[in-house]
């Protein structure tokens, strides 16, 4: 399952460069993450319901390498 979401997300401190701004992510998410979802999804879960989950799926396929 591909999941694509803009957030807005970025960090400020002194001398970045990177401040906060909208991001378009576009990434797969794995099998079990896909499941959950669709499970939800068929027992009526709103798509604020599912935010968290999606959050979580995110963070495991764009945000971490391997593992870590």
């Amino acid at each position: 399952m591909m999941v694509e979401v803009t957030a807005y997300f970025g960090i400020t401190c002194a001398g970045s460069s990177d401040d906060g701004r909208e991001r378009s992510i576009t990434t797969a998410i794995s099998p079990t993450y896909a499941k959950q979802i669709l499970e939800l999804q068929e027992a009526g879960a709103t798509e604020e319901d599912l935010h968290p989950i999606v959050a979580e799926a995110i963070t495991e396929s764009y945000f971490t390498e391997s593992g870590t």
